[in-house]
């Protein structure tokens, strides 16, 4: 990817939030990552090995939040490597490709996994890769009771054409601040 993993500095902000982005591998995590970071979609793929971090400054009901991506490899040989970097997460994004019912299948693994090391975090369901309609497997009715089912809110995204994904990561960021006002929902 073109965009440097960290590009603002952790002092600019009121208030600092985890985020992890979990899900199968080729999903698109990094890519969602990647458009929410730089507001562009890179064509490349390349695997995430273990765990990449990014940063992001968002104002949020007129405050700073520093968001601190943790982008995580979705192979299986990672997985058990990973799940020290959900430790502290506000938010999990649980993403998976519409047109690979797989990653959909998958997902309650994944939920587990963020419910066991970090709990009480909000967690988004992302369907991810809409703008491949043509080609969809899994459709927005199970995408929803997914939702449901694990808890947690549901999205469909598209990190090529930007479909979603300011509000995912936007979404926790709010979770989180009103968290720390002591009013948090979802």
């Amino acid at each position: 990817m073109s965009w440097d993993p960290l590009p603002q500095k952790p002092t600019d902000t009121d208030i600092s939030l985890k985020v992890i982005v979990v899900g199968d591998a080729a999903v698109g995590k990094t890519s969602l990552t990647g458009r929410f970071v730089t507001g562009a979609f890179s064509h490349a793929y390349k695997a995430t090995i273990g765990t990449d971090i990014f940063r992001k400054l968002v104002k949020v009901d007129g405050r700073r939040v520093g968001i601190l991506i943790y982008d995580t490899g979705g192979q299986e040989r990672f997985r058990n490597l990973v799940e020290r970097y959900f430790m502290g997460a506000i938010g999990a994004l649980l993403v998976y490709d519409v047109t690979n019912r797989e990653s959909f299948v998958n997902l309650p693994t994944w939920s587990r996994q963020v419910d066991r090391h970090a709990s009480g975090a909000m967690k988004i369901i992302c369907g991810n890769k809409v703008d491949l309609a043509n080609q969809r497997s899994v459709t927005t009715d199970e995408g929803t009771g997914m939702g449901l089912q694990l808890g947690g809110t549901f999205l469909e995204t598209s990190a090529k054409d930007g479909s979603n994904v300011e509000e995912a990561f936007t979404k926790i960021a709010q979770f989180g601040l009103d968290r720390v006002r002591g009013r948090a929902t979802f």
